[in-house]
């Protein structure tokens, strides 16, 4: 059996340097957990985790070439050790921070209009503190079950609900997050040798982690659809929900929608491809819209009257009749010098083509 390729601590450290805020290096080296933890909280919690890579790659990187079969005894690779991993300060302090950050997102992807939707916001605090706490207990080679981390979560909840109510949310979130996190880490153990050597294909991995990051961008859209607020010129606090419905009732959004409808009816009666024509032609990718613009011109303007326009409007800007006004002369001279140039330069191009197609 061909042996696996070695991962190159050369190309970790080039990929921490470069792309260490959204988990680049702990995806090549198989972390993937370690990878999403780093994408969903900013570089392990505000850059913190990257900065603590710097001298935690080796580590990982020798462990990603000896199959993570650190600490687990050759005689029983097939078997999980029976004692547990020791305990991880810094393992312990994220599992507290991810939770915390996971839980809070959770617990507000609903409105708080009433008590109803409150125990259900309790509801989704509970399993966004267990998916964090799970995540980071199963980074590398230790393993956490997720329903242990949900039973802890949920009774955690439920016990700072009966002694401090449910009207501080983030008073919940974290001593959840603090009471749970220690718990699940006496909980946590090694992964088996099998465990460890499963590997799934990057194009799996890749779509696993994309599912995950939607479902981790909508619960903060949501959160922010919900709860945010934007401040507005007269400096009131207004609600994003409010704000995107009135955006929808804006004159801008309503003209908007006018001219994606004009679009389609245009498309469907003269064709895509006349749309896409047009299209082009509107962005003005020469400038010679902009060009005509200046000389006061429509696009059927012929060589002749480009040239009699230019003439009169050099004549009308050129700075011994401007003489009280000599800086907008200069500029204006400047703007049509530029524009009469430019229309040259495209009908000179037009010409040469259409001379060369009827040759």
């Amino acid at each position: 059996m061909a042996a696996k390729k070695q991962k190159s601590l050369l190309i970790s450290y080039t990929l921490l340097i470069f792309g260490g805020i959204v988990g680049l290096h702990q995806f090549y080296l198989g972390r993937d957990r370690h990878a999403f933890l780093y994408w969903s909280t900013f570089g392990g919690i505000l850059g913190l985790g990257c900065l603590r890579d710097f001298w935690r790659l080796p580590t990982y990187v020798h462990d990603a070439n000896e199959g993570n079969n650190v600490n687990v005894p050759k005689s029983n690779r097939h078997k999980q050790p029976s004692k547990g991993p020791p305990f991880a300060f810094v393992r312990l302090v994220a599992q507290v921070c991810v939770a915390c950050i996971y839980g809070f997102i959770a617990s507000m992807i609903i409105p708080l209009e009433n008590h109803f939707y409150r125990y259900i916001s309790l509801i989704f605090m509970a399993m966004g503190e267990a998916i964090g706490i799970h995540t980071v207990a199963n980074v590398g080679r230790y393993k956490l079950a997720i329903k242990l981390a949900l039973y802890l979560s949920f009774m955690a909840v439920f016990c700072n609900v009966i002694i401090f109510g449910d009207e501080n949310l983030g008073q919940i979130v974290t001593l959840t997050s603090l009471i749970t996190s220690p718990i699940a880490s006496m909980c946590t153990t090694y992964k088996s040798a099998n465990e460890l050597k499963h590997k799934r294909g990057v194009v799996r991995r890749w779509l696993i982690l994309l599912l995950a990051g939607c479902i981790y961008i909508t619960a903060i859209s949501l959160s922010i659809y919900h709860h945010g607020e934007v401040t507005s010129e007269g400096g009131e606090r207004i609600k994003v929900k409010d704000a995107i419905d009135h955006f929808f009732l804006s004159p801008f959004w309503l003209e908007f929608k006018d001219v994606l409808y004009t679009i389609y009816q245009e498309g469907k009666q003269h064709g895509w491809k006349h749309v896409w024509v047009e299209f082009n032609k509107a962005l003005d990718p020469e400038g010679e819209s902009n060009a005509l613009k200046v000389l006061g011109l429509t696009e059927q303007a012929t060589e002749a009257q480009i040239r009699r326009q230019y003439k009169k409007l050099i004549l009308r800007w050129h700075p011994d009749k401007n003489r009280n006004n000599l800086m907008e002369s200069e500029e204006k001279s400047i703007e049509i010098n530029k524009a009469y140039e430019l229309l040259s330069k495209v009908r000179n191009r037009r010409r040469l083509k259409a001379n060369i197609s009827t040759s």
